[in-house]
């Protein structure tokens, strides 16, 4: 279902449209995640059965993953390097 969200915006009545299904909108054979009109213009948007796509990351949020990842393993090789050298002694000594 399309949701019609009316708002105000510098003193200007606007309406906020979209989907609640997390579908593409479409009015006039173009498609959008979401539209953001004029209240005046009282358009009318249709849902589709066309998801919308995802949002591609940023380079600062796969850095940050990346970043996290990164941070995990070195906490691992460190767990793994401790418990090798409990075995060390163990079988050592």
């Amino acid at each position: 279902m399309v949701v019609y969200e009316p708002y105000e915006k510098g003193g200007i009545q606007r309406v906020k449209a979209y989907s609640d299904k997390n579908m593409m909108i479409e009015r006039d054979g173009i498609r959008y995640a979401s539209a953001d009109d004029f209240a005046w213009q009282e358009r009318n948007y249709t849902e589709t059965d066309e998801p919308i796509p995802p949002v591609p990351e940023t380079d600062r949020e796969r850095i940050e993953k990346l970043e996290s990842q990164v941070s995990q393993n070195n906490a691992d090789i460190e767990a793994n390097a401790e418990a090798i050298q409990e075995l060390a002694e163990i079988i050592g000594g």
